[in-house]
């Protein structure tokens, strides 16, 4: 086990890879690179940034404007500079014209080779926005896995979900992401479930690694839920639907007032995050309560 400042060191590591992942702009100025070397480095040996092209524009150093990026050679000097509008030729250091671009796609290489993912698919299902890795066998259970990266928009999760339905799981369908958890009321085809990269993920060395407890302890309440679908039947589109809303009302420690408040609370939740699909009614809704908490869950 890593000291407690090496794991510190890790999380903060891949909460600025995840956060540079969702940045909109794939370019890192040099800010980036004044204040964050020793992570620079790092990131460049994991493939997740690269240098990148001139910048567009300069910020000018005699008067704090961006002027477009027409820099000169003076070969006796031999520095870089720009003329400025008010200050006239202003020297450049070499770090303003130095950019880093994030190279996204290495998230996938570095997953694929941490889970490990055998055989490697790494085929783009959204333009630049999610992957999929191919299958894993963790503790036993096949996992088809899936990476996705600023799906925090309608628009985007609505792309995610139209492509996750041409990719079946196997026994679990896991989405690995570095964006923010969206609303637990969205569903997915092919009953994907979405996970925080943070959550099972660390950076040792030049590689990713996996947190197995945290993966199987996913995994154990993906399971559970359906045994619980198995164990009280009835019609499977409305019994899968019933259930997770009742898992997400727990989980957000709603109170349990009576099974008919209950079903008429999942009426109300169903309809909010279904607005196409015709919720289950109340009564069907309860039948399927009666059961599931008869049944121990």
């Amino acid at each position: 086990m890593p000291p407690p400042e090496d794991g510190k060191q890790s999380a903060d590591l891949l909460d600025l890879i995840c956060d540079l992942i969702e940045q909109p702009s794939r370019r890192i100025g040099a800010g980036f690179q004044l204040g964050n070397g020793a992570e620079a480095e790092r990131l460049a040996k994991l493939g997740l940034v690269r240098p990148g092209s001139a910048p567009k524009t300069i910020a000018c150093r005699a008067c704090d404007e961006d002027h477009p990026a027409t820099p000169k050679f003076d070969s006796v000097t031999g520095r870089h500079f720009h003329f400025c509008p008010v200050a006239g030729r202003v020297d450049i250091e070499p770090r303003d014209l130095e950019t880093l671009e994030v190279h996204a796609r290495a998230i996938v290489d570095l997953l694929v080779a941490a889970f490990p993912v055998l055989p490697a698919i790494g085929r783009e299902l959204v333009s630049e926005k999610a992957w999929h890795l191919g299958e894993a066998i963790v503790g036993g259970t096949s996992l088809t896995l899936i990476f996705a990266r600023q799906i925090g928009s309608q628009r985007t999760f609505g792309d995610l979900a139209r492509a996750v339905a041409t990719v079946p799981a196997t026994e679990i369908g896991m989405i690995l992401t570095s964006s923010p958890l969206p609303d637990p009321q969205l569903m997915l085809p092919n009953r994907y479930t979405i996970v925080g990269l943070r959550d099972i993920a660390s950076i040792e060395g030049s590689c990713v690694e996996i947190n197995r407890s945290r993966l199987a302890a996913h995994i154990r309440m993906l399971r559970g839920k359906r045994q619980r679908l198995r164990a009280v039947g009835g019609r499977p589109s409305n019994e899968s639907l019933v259930v997770d809303a009742y898992d997400r009302r727990r989980q957000r420690d709603e109170p349990f007032v009576s099974t008919a408040a209950e079903a008429r609370a999942i009426v109300s939740d169903l309809t909010k995050a279904h607005p196409d699909r015709m919720p289950p009614g109340v009564s069907t809704v309860r039948k399927h309560l009666s059961k599931l908490r008869s049944s121990g869950s």
